[in-house]
């Protein structure tokens, strides 16, 4: 497939000088607005800081575009941004429907997301990419990089999400664990009882303990995160988005990662946590089945958050993957160097 650009120029390709730096850029890079099918999106842009002998920005890093999980945004990449700006330039984009976007009453699904961070590429980027996702934001990154492989360089997954698949198992746990869904989604979407569900849900102490369910270490779940997490359910049209998207994972409204995965070519980076309840950690075995040829690290004493739990660790495990494959065309996914401990990576 051909490339279809827009006239908007990449704003990595903007910079001349690296004027940039970590003391005055903010935490999150430059806010932006996008218009994407009529709808405000919100992301952030954060110039590289990397140089050339010369003192001029050095643009050969790929960038970097990052893609939250579910009920999170750009917020969630707090501690990312700026350390891997030090390298090359750094995208973070909100969902539509979550953080800053907008949160319109459609139907939602991971094909929605997918084409949404299709046509950020083109406007935005226009080259091949380091796609960084996290959860569903992982989800979201598999299926782009299998349907769009031409904006791909490097696709780094952090306890990628999967959902249910009952026709997977054979009777009748199949007709079981479907049963188990459809409840699920009725209980939930009842008219009567869901306002006053997710009012409960967003209040800020239900909201705190709910996300130290997912992680495991606990210092990290300050304030600024619970609010990161909360202040978008406020917004009009969150109740609508949080029901609709958990009906677009529980239904499965998304191809499967055990399709998509032995057919993507591009090097890949999987960063799990040991101790994820969220998304257990076998799973990140069955990832490595599926496509043996990618780099796969597990995390001791880290949970479904990786990216906020262990940050440095994680931004240098990201930093390096991504550097070496600039250094050499013939990069093998599973042979890069990764900053480790040898305990914590799987063979």
């Amino acid at each position: 497939m051909g490339l279809l650009l827009s006239h908007t120029p990449p704003l990595h390709g903007l910079n001349s000088q690296a004027s940039d730096s970590e003391a005055v850029l903010p935490r999150y890079g430059h806010s932006q607005t996008w218009h994407w099918r009529g709808w405000p999106v919100h992301f952030t842009y954060t110039p590289s800081r990397a140089q050339t002998t010369t003192g001029q920005v050095n643009l050969s890093g790929a960038p970097v575009l990052l893609i939250h999980g579910f009920g999170a945004s750009v917020g969630h990449w707090r501690h990312n941004i700026i350390p891997l700006g030090s390298q090359r330039s750094v995208y973070a984009l909100d969902l539509l429907g979550y953080g800053g976007s907008a949160k319109p009453e459609i139907a939602y699904s991971v094909d929605l997301w997918v084409e949404q961070v299709y046509e950020f590429w083109q406007t935005h980027i226009q080259q091949p990419m380091i796609l960084v996702g996290h959860s569903i934001g992982g989800l979201v990154g598999v299926i782009a990089a299998a349907r769009y492989p031409q904006m791909v360089k490097g696709l780094c997954l952090i306890s990628c999400a999967d959902g249910p698949h009952p026709e997977e198992l054979p009777a009748p746990w199949d007709g079981l664990v479907q049963a188990l869904c459809d409840g699920i989604l009725a209980v939930l979407g009842c008219p009567l009882t869901y306002p006053y569900l997710f009012n409960w849900l967003r209040q800020t102490e239900v909201l705190r303990a709910w996300i130290k369910n997912v992680y495991k270490r606990d210092e990290q779940v300050d304030d600024e995160l619970v609010q990161i997490f909360q202040k978008p359910t406020f917004d009009p049209g969150a109740s609508h988005v949080f029901l609709d998207s958990l009906r677009a994972i529980i239904s499965r409204r998304f191809d499967s990662p055990k399709r998509l995965l032995p057919t993507l070519k591009m090097p890949i980076l999987l960063l799990w946590g040991r101790e994820d309840p969220a998304v257990p950690s076998f799973l990140a075995d069955q990832f490595k089945r599926w496509q043996p040829a990618l780099t796969l690290v597990k995390l001791p004493g880290v949970g479904h958050c990786a990216h906020d739990e262990l940050p440095d660790w994680v931004n240098v495990l990201i930093g390096e993957w991504a550097a070496s494959l600039e250094v050499s065309s013939g990069y093998t996914s599973g042979q890069g160097r990764v900053g480790s401990p040898r305990s914590a990576v799987e063979p």
